[in-house]
């Protein structure tokens, strides 16, 4: 068959009529290079779009505005990874709302790095907005872990925990509001409670997948949050050094990559756990996954 594709020692090309012209491919290929560049200029902003394709008309990878398009980039596929999982498992309630809030918590994570692109010395407004995206991964977690058959570990790991986001993300509004005496700067302060705000997000989401993933899934998201974790850690000790009203500086390149790599990851494995328990356990009925039992008046130690 390789023979009958090779004529005089060329190799076949389709007839010109099949593909149109090579002015009008080119025109179209235009028009959706125009489209695309179009619609990434209205979501994250013309001056960091231009800056990021002057980068790549050079051939650079490395500058600022690029590895921030990139990260905002990586939220906006985890985003629409999730709004797809979300839409094949709507027949059920409760498998819907976890994926409705994981694709809540990439949006946020968005809002964030876009924030922080345009304007570098304002930090309160985007770390409030990761900190929030931590607090619904705090619940994504508890409300997958309501999937799974009962375990008195789990219904008890998983209180807790909403207690604790509870807790945090109410704590993150007093360095600013209150003359707290502390050895630490109110950066500092904000940085540590985000940090443990977002270990409890990612441990909510290792019980919720425990309870109902297989072994062949669970493990390799643990070992994704594991990283992912590490990597939010290297980052957080990056900023806590740095003098106070300081700007903060821009994530080394290694860094930005490594969290593009964990957030597909993470989406990827938590969205093959939720297919699966979606198949498993099939359609239910409306009211047995109402919004009365995601959170009921138990989920809370009393």
């Amino acid at each position: 068959m390789a023979a009958g594709l090779l004529v005089v020692g060329k190799r076949w090309r389709p007839p010109s009529r099949w593909l149109g012209s090579r002015h009008q491919v080119c025109q179209v290929g235009q028009r959706g290079k125009s489209a695309t560049t179009v619609i990434v200029r209205v979501a994250f902003g013309k001056q960091v779009m231009d800056a990021v394709l002057s980068a790549i008309g050079q051939g650079g990878i490395s500058g600022r505005e690029l590895h921030y398009f990139l990260g905002w980039s990586s939220a906006l596929a985890c985003f629409l990874m999730s709004y797809f999982t979300a839409r094949h498992v709507r027949s059920n309630a409760r498998l819907f709302t976890v994926m409705a809030l994981f694709a809540g918590a990439w949006v946020l994570i968005m809002a964030a790095i876009q924030s922080r692109s345009r304007l570098p010395d304002l930090t309160a407004l985007p770390d409030r907005a990761a900190d929030v995206a931590s607090f619904l991964m705090v619940y994504t977690g508890s409300v997958l872990a309501r999937e799974g058959p009962p375990a008195p570990g789990i219904e008890l790991a998983q209180r807790w925990l909403q207690m604790a986001g509870l807790w945090l993300l109410f704590l993150l509004v007093l360095p600013s509001q209150l003359p707290l005496k502390l050895p630490l700067t109110p950066e500092q302060i904000d940085l540590a409670l985000g940090e443990l705000l977002g270990c409890v997000g990612f441990l909510a989401l290792v019980v919720g997948s425990r309870a109902v993933a297989s072994p062949r899934l669970f493990w390799p998201l643990l070992g994704t949050v594991l990283c992912y974790q590490c990597l939010s850690l290297a980052r957080t000790c990056e900023l806590w050094t740095l003098p106070v009203g300081a700007i903060r500086p821009a994530m080394r390149p290694e860094l930005v990559y490594a969290f593009m790599i964990a957030r597909f990851l993470l989406t990827g494995l938590l969205a093959s756990i939720v297919v699966r328990q979606h198949a498993k356990a099939g359609p239910v009925a409306a009211g047995a996954a109402s919004t009365a039992s995601l959170i009921s008046p138990g989920t809370v130690p009393g």
